[in-house]
């Protein structure tokens, strides 16, 4: 038989098909039982080759079935079609059976991965593309509080979740099943309020894609996350603060990796070095130059190499300034270092201030006559001056060799610079327990042997140890009982004075009083002397406050009387007691800033005192009416003295007529004697004037050499008709004289007067003005007859009698006028005489503050021989 090779005509078909007996034959089954098993292997091939999971043999059974077709409709061999379509069928069969064991083999697999996913602490979900339910684990179920095993869909998903998280969850599902965009999200559970983690991804597997969500219960570990992140919060603000701490301390601070590069450092650091921190990690910059990675950075090689801290000092130059640090580098944890620089340029500065203040120290104790002594701790002696080696009489060189206070005490007994004690073992070891028990100072009294007694002080060394100071108080001693003694006697002196004392400290304090004083005030009733010792002044004032008339206003009299007794201005003054006795008291400041004051009761005196100025007033009362007296007898005679003047003078001027010689000479005699008269008479009434003390001075600054100008001018006339010189010498620099200048001049008339009419004719008065630092003196020298001293002193005598001044007559009137007149202005009139002459000397104070007023008293008149600087002055 043959296949026709044409299809559109059917006579090309295989005749036995068209045999009804073909149907009933064997061959009819095997041809539909190949073609059964083709098909069958068709379907599984084509769902191989889809699902990619088709091999060599089931390729094989394809080509055959397709090749047994082809043979069924085109060829007449039967038996190769059978042939075909049972290879086809055999392969076709060993294609499903692999597939089966394969099935079987990846259904084991998935199994597996279903185990090993429900094993895991995460549940999941999953759906394919057609949101068919594929698996979940029971964690998932169990997280979300799912509890049936059937399909789940997302709905029921979104049913266990509040409305917000639902709808978020909906919205990232949605748009990783469009777009693939895989989320993380966390939502809360309606049933139990857990916090659940959800991530959702997709997947292609084997071609297959699938929808898969994680879910997490991250209840517990959120509040742990919240923890820890409330802990890393903390320590971070912890770093930070120590971080700033760091940085705001004064100290260079470092921190190194195991290579040794910088790996931190602080502001202090970058500072110093004028850069940033940043910077100085970049660049791995040591603080310290010096090699190739600087002194630090050796440092801390060797601390490494040796495992152990290293440091070193050195001076570097930090913002142009030169400093003293001190660098340290520290072994840290995880083979670290971590290094520290101190800014010590002061310490150091300190350091060499002390070397000097203690080399000053010792040079001051050196030059100090107290014997010192400075002992260490361990009894060695470690400083020591000249002045105690000269005490205790040892011996230089021993006591450079620093022996101990042991060996000093045997040495110092040797030479007998100890007291002497019964038991010198155990005083030596009170001694030596001094080191370890004083812990102040204290001092105590040592007599030695040769009578000297020295004052020990013992103080604990600021540097450890004792120091001990040796003073030599004998003769101290031997004053402060003199001093005593001489206190007893000033308190026994005091205490028998008729004068009371009173003597007050700088506090106001009473210090002294006496016996008298507390007669004087009524204060030795019922309290003696030394319960006022220490009192104040104003307690004192109050215990006499009754004997006292202070008025209406006591704290105002109080606070006054305090005020002018302790303002240091020495006074003296009167106080009237309750009593009407009166106290003359005076105050003077002592050198120490003490008071004292002095009182006297000066009753009696002052009743004396008041008899005595009652019979003054009658005296001046007396001489008031003298002085009426002498005026009214000087104005009568003056008038008929002014007539018979007048009438002479028209005699000597011959306006009547011419007169003879003789008649001239006692019409001059006559007018001589009245104007003598008339002087004496003004001499007279001057000297009554001031006897009464009603002549006032008017003062005022002149020339003292104008003044004996003027005066001489005024006399020239008289000097020449007796053809006598006036020598003028003055040699008085120009002073200025402080005085009544009208007073003076007529002191000096009279004085001149006399000169003249005591010089002979044709002779020669000298004037001479000199001075001083102090006083002008004024000596006019005649050529006089000279006088003894018992007529030198009656010059100045008021009497009536006449005296003879050098061989010729004199009134006694004027020169006791000039001398008062002297001694108003605060000077003194002298008189020296000799054979050839005699001379005035009248000497005036220059300064205003040297005129006094000086009552007229006796004055001493000198001669040449008693007085050699009066002679050297007028001889001059």
């Amino acid at each position: 038989m043959r296949f026709p090779y044409s299809l559109g005509n059917p006579s090309h078909i295989h005749p036995q098909i068209f045999n009804k007996n073909y149907f009933n034959f064997p061959l009819f089954y095997l041809h539909i039982l190949s073609i059964m098993f083709a098909c069958g292997g068709i379907c599984v091939v084509g769902n191989g080759f889809f699902m990619k999971t088709w091999s060599k043999t089931d390729l094989i059974g394809l080509l055959l079935v397709m090749f047994g077709i082809i043979c069924l409709i085109f060829s007449n061999s039967t038996l190769l079609t059978i042939v075909t379509l049972l290879l086809a069928s055999v392969a076709l069969l060993h294609g499903i059976y692999e597939a089966r064991y394969e099935l079987i083999k990846y259904r084991d697999v998935l199994c597996h991965y279903q185990a090993v996913l429900s094993s895991a602490s995460n549940g999941w979900i999953a759906w394919n593309k057609h949101n068919e339910y594929v698996g979940s684990s029971k964690k998932f179920r169990a997280f979300l509080g799912i509890s049936h095993s059937s399909s789940i869909f997302i709905s029921d998903v979104l049913g266990t979740l509040d409305a917000k998280d639902a709808e978020d969850l909906s919205f990232h599902f949605n748009r990783l099943k469009k777009v693939g965009t895989s989320f993380k999200i966390t939502v809360k559970t309606l049933a139990d309020c857990n916090k659940i983690e959800i991530s959702g991804s997709r997947l292609l597997i084997n071609g297959i894609e699938t929808t898969l969500l994680w879910c997490a219960n991250i209840t517990n570990s959120s509040s742990l996350v919240a923890s820890l992140e409330q802990k890393l919060s903390e320590a971070t603000t912890k770093v930070n603060w120590f971080s700033e701490i760091l940085d705001m301390l004064p100290i260079f601070v470092w921190r190194r990796n195991k290579k040794l590069e910088i790996a931190y450092c602080n502001k202090v650091y970058a500072d110093a070095l004028d850069t940033n921190v940043e910077k100085i990690l970049l660049d791995n910059i040591p603080l310290v130059p010096g090699n190739l990675f600087g002194q630090g950075h050796s440092l801390a090689e060797n601390a490494k190499k040796c495992n152990r801290n290293q440091s070193i000092a050195q001076f570097v130059i930090i913002n142009g300034v030169r400093k003293k640090l001190s660098i340290h580098e520290c072994i840290a944890s995880n083979e670290n270092l971590i290094g520290f620089a101190l800014d010590v340029t002061a310490e150091e500065n300190l350091a060499a201030n002390l070397d000097r203040v203690t080399t000053a120290n010792c040079e001051v104790l050196e030059s100090l006559s107290t014997a010192i002594a400075i002992f260490n701790e361990n009894t060695k002696l470690i400083f020591f001056n000249s002045a105690y080696q000269r005490l205790l009489k040892l011996e230089a060189g021993w006591l450079h060799a620093k022996p101990t206070y042991a060996e000093i005490l045997d040495e110092s007994r040797n030479n007998r610079r100890l007291p002497e004690h019964a038991d010198f073992q155990a005083f030596k070891k009170s001694q030596l327990a001094l080191f370890t028990s004083v812990t102040s100072p204290f001092q105590e009294m040592m007599h030695l042997p040769n009578g000297k007694t020295l004052r020990l002080v013992i103080a604990p060394y600021s540097m450890g140890g004792l120091s001990f100071m040796y003073e030599d108080v004998t003769d101290s001693l031997a004053l402060q009982r003199k001093n005593n003694t001489l206190l007893a006697v000033q308190k026994e002196t005091l205490d028998n004075l008729y004068e009371g004392i009173v003597v007050f400290g700088s506090d106001n304090r009473l210090k002294i009083i006496n016996n008298a004083t507390m007669k004087i005030w009524e204060l030795d009733k019922n309290r003696s002397p030394l319960e006022f010792r220490g009192i104040h002044l104003s307690e004192l004032l109050e215990a006499i406050k009754d004997s006292l008339d202070y008025g209406a206003d006591w704290q105002a009299f109080l606070e006054n009387t305090i005020s002018n007794l302790t303002d240091r201005i020495a006074k003296t003054g009167r106080l009237l007691k309750n009593d009407n006795s009166v106290i003359l008291f005076s105050y003077i400041p002592l050198p120490d800033g003490a008071h004292m004051h002095s009182f006297i009761d000066i009753t009696d005196t002052c009743v004396v005192e008041n008899a005595i100025m009652e019979k003054n007033q009658a005296l001046k009362a007396a001489q008031k009416l003298r002085f009426e007296f002498v005026s009214g007898i000087s104005t009568e005679l003056k008038e008929p003295l002014n007539v018979l003047i007048g009438f002479a003078e028209l005699l000597m001027h011959q306006y009547f007529g011419t007169l003879n010689e003789k008649q001239t000479e006692y019409c001059r005699c006559i007018l001589d004697a009245s104007n003598q008269l008339h002087q004496l008479i003004n001499n007279l009434l001057e000297m009554v004037s001031i006897d009464i003390d009603s002549t006032n001075l008017k003062f005022s600054v002149f020339s003292p050499e104008k003044a004996l100008d003027e005066v001489i001018s005024s006399l020239e006339k008289r000097a020449k008709s007796k053809n006598i010189d006036v020598i003028r010498n003055y040699n008085a620099n120009n002073v200025e004289l402080m005085g009544d200048k009208t007073r003076i001049k007529q002191a000096l008339f009279n004085i001149l007067i006399n000169a003249i009419q005591f010089t002979p004719p044709n002779g020669r008065i000298d004037v001479i003005a000199t001075t001083d630092d102090s006083k002008i003196k004024i000596i006019i020298k005649d050529q006089s007859i000279g006088r003894s001293k018992n007529e030198k002193k009656k010059i100045f005598k008021r009497t009536g009698n006449r005296i003879s001044f050098l061989g010729a007559d004199s009134d006694s009137v004027s020169m006791p006028l000039v001398r008062t007149l002297i001694e108003l202005h605060g000077g003194t009139l002298n008189i020296s005489s000799e054979v050839e002459g005699t001379s005035v000397i009248c000497s005036l104070p220059i300064k205003k503050s040297e005129i006094i007023d000086i009552k007229p008293v006796e004055t001493s008149i000198e001669t040449p021989e008693d007085s050699p600087e009066l002679k050297e002055v007028v001889n001059s």
